[in-house]
């Protein structure tokens, strides 16, 4: 065969080719949501003389091809599983003992100053003489794994003036979801009984093990050839069904449970998911304690079984609002405080407002 007909084949084959990648894309359902990226598509967009004058519809076009093209997942898999085998890690996740893990050994100094320094803030605005108030860490996964973070824990211990509650040695590997960095509900209660017992409170174990549903959490949605599934089960009890729940995000009453909040995030059962602002109100106690929690996500499944020996917990997450505001919401007076917030959060602390 000669050369100007191999390249007439190979041009034709081409062409073919892109002739049925272009049909593909025609013929598909645009997908809405990403479950993997956390996050909604882009959608075809309105055509309209304004949008092309001032350029909206050829950059959310771009972002629409990017985003719906019908062999984006298919080329996700073949780059993760490249870089799993040869780097050892896919965007900062990697696998080891059938658990998926963010991938950091070493502590960022300056991130767990920057940390303190958001406390320090808090506390200078809002804390006072009243205030009985508390911190404990929350180890994440490479804690177990790859036995790091000590040195995080001896610098909250040299800044920090505030009684200190160790939960450390309350958790294993074990109570960590493989697919996902948060801890399991179900595992938690030795956690729930150390901090209440440090903060003066009774623990009281009256809860019942709910089974929801298999699920893949937010690291297996990013490494979709994990093959691994996790088990979502949460806790109930007369108080946490009798429980009144306010978003302040949202402006509205809501449960500790939220079943209709986990297409895109399955720990979005605990609480909404994440909101700047909530409060839990226990309508069963005679008591008029209230607990303020400054928090990171993973209080979301630790405060319902905090809540049977305060009248209100509030939590704030000031990833979602600027500390400035707070006071615009709720009054700090008298309440007990605990900072309570994971090594991921610390070692990344530029996430705080």
């Amino acid at each position: 065969m000669s050369d100007r007909i191999k390249n007439i084949v190979q041009t034709m084959l081409f062409v073919f080719v892109l002739l049925i990648v272009f049909l593909f894309n025609i013929i598909k359902e645009d997908n809405i949501v990403s479950v993997a990226e956390k996050r909604k598509l882009q959608l075809m967009p309105d055509i309209t003389f304004s949008s092309i004058l001032d350029g909206r519809f050829s950059s959310e076009f771009d972002n629409y091809t990017i985003d719906q093209f019908f062999l984006r997942e298919d080329l996700r898999k073949v780059t993760m599983t490249l870089d799993l085998n040869l780097k050892g890690e896919y965007h900062k996740l990697s696998i080891k003992d059938k658990y998926i893990y963010e991938k950091n050994l070493s502590t960022n100094i300056n991130s767990v100053n920057n940390f303190i320094s958001k406390i320090n803030l808090l506390d200078e605005m809002y804390l006072n003489e009243k205030n009985k108030v508390y911190y404990t860490i929350i180890p994440d996964k490479n804690y177990f794994i790859n036995n790091s973070y000590n040195d995080i824990h001896d610098s909250l211990i040299q800044n920090f003036t505030y009684k200190y509650i160790d939960i450390m040695s309350e958790l294993k590997l074990d109570d960590y979801y493989k697919t996902d960095q948060h801890w399991k509900q179900e595992n938690i209660k030795l956690v729930a009984k150390k901090i209440l017992e440090s903060m003066g409170k009774e623990y009281v174990d009256d809860y019942e093990e709910v089974f929801v549903k298999k699920f893949s959490g937010t690291y297996g949605n990013q490494i979709t050839i994990f093959n691994e599934k996790d088990t979502l089960k949460i806790l109930t009890s007369d108080t946490l069904n009798s429980c009144l729940v306010y978003n302040y995000d949202l402006n509205k009453e809501s449960l500790v449970y939220d079943f209709g909040n986990m297409n895109i995030d399955t720990y979005n059962i605990y609480l909404s998911g994440p909101v700047s602002i909530i409060s839990i109100t226990n309508n069963l106690i005679d008591s008029n304690d209230e607990l303020i929690i400054f928090r990171d996500s993973f209080a979301s499944s630790l405060a319902p079984l905090l809540v049977n020996q305060y009248k209100k917990i509030t939590l704030i997450d000031t990833r979602y609002i600027s500390p400035e505001l707070i006071g615009e919401f709720i009054e700090i007076d008298n309440q007990d405080i605990l900072f309570i917030y994971s090594t991921l959060i610390i070692n990344n602390s530029y996430t705080l407002k």
